[in-house]
């Protein structure tokens, strides 16, 4: 693991917060238009003995990961109706599924070279940001696991909403513009089942499954498996010449996240995924606004709980 591996990974794929605020705000605001469910409560999906899914802690976590960055990704590329799904703290009863073109264009990211540009499904476009740049691939899932990571925790997901169980649809043209008191007809290709809102798993769509085999061959073909090691001090020296250079608040949170990631033995996912819950204040030692000492709370790969640190 070389320095600029670690700084590439962990900067790129921050969540910016002008990022975040704003895909905050458009996705409340797609909840509001399309008159979503939010009357009931907010399901939580938890694993372990004592969660709300058969699954373990750990696979939950490793979940949460991918939700995240999926989340993150449309927030990027101004999806808003697929965000709604994956902001789990507001999530609506009959949320839309992820758009089958998001999941293939994340793929591309997470996959193709770092020297590449994210495409836009099934065209030679490049997809653009929500400030009109375009988008450089991430490159960082070397291997085929992160792909069938991404299959598994997108079905976990929707599986806990009716709307995006079954068969993946589209919206159909057609349907869609029929008027309220002949919609629930169809058209003649839905007949009794119309289509005007995307509905269905995402990972059974024909286009999804096309580039989950073309990304998994590629990956298999393109990189080379390699163990990971720790930064030697001279990397760390370097990383943070480089990031305090610049002397704003932003950098200066990157180098401090680096710094308790390689003091704590996390992994560069580990560090990026921190929240502030993740922090217990109760156990902070201050004096008046002197910070002697935080306490963080942290869960490994093989650990069912959180730990404090």
């Amino acid at each position: 693991m070389t320095a600029s591996f670690v700084l590439h990974k962990v900067s790129r794929f921050l969540p910016v917060p002008e990022v975040t605020s704003i895909g905050k705000k458009k996705t409340s605001e797609t909840i509001v238009k399309f008159k979503l469910n939010t009357t009931g409560p907010i399901i939580d999906i938890t694993g372990g003995t004592n969660g709300t899914d058969n699954a373990q802690a750990t696979s939950i976590a490793r979940y949460e990961t991918v939700w995240k960055g999926l989340l993150r990704f449309c927030h990027i590329i101004g999806d808003y109706e697929s965000s709604i799904i994956l902001t789990r703290e507001a999530c609506p009863a009959n949320p839309f599924p992820i758009k089958a073109s998001t999941l293939v264009e994340f793929l591309m990211f997470r996959c193709q070279a770092a020297t590449e540009f994210v495409t836009q499904s099934n065209t030679t476009l490049r997809r653009k940001d929500i400030w009109k740049n375009n988008i450089k691939c991430l490159g960082d899932w070397t291997s085929v696991s992160g792909i069938e990571m991404l299959q598994s925790a997108v079905t976990k997901l929707h599986k806990y909403y009716p709307s995006a169980r079954g068969e993946y649809v589209e919206v159909c043209k057609d349907c869609a513009i029929l008027a309220d008191d002949v919609a629930h007809r169809g058209c003649s290709e839905h007949r009794g089942r119309p289509c005007q809102k995307r509905r269905g798993n995402t990972v059974t769509d024909a286009d999804f499954l096309k580039a989950e085999s073309k990304w998994k061959t590629y990956v298999a073909d393109t990189y080379e498996t390699r163990s990971a090691c720790q930064l030697v001090p001279g990397e760390l020296r370097d990383i943070r010449d480089y990031l305090l250079a610049f002397g704003d608040l932003y950098h200066f949170q990157i180098w401090v996240m680096i710094l308790a990631g390689v003091k704590m033995f996390l992994r560069c996912d580990d560090v990026i995924n921190v929240d502030i819950v993740n922090f217990l204040q109760k156990y902070f030692c201050l004096c008046d606004l002197d910070v002697s000492g935080l306490c963080m709370q942290v869960k490994g790969k093989s650990d069912d709980a959180f730990i404090p640190e």
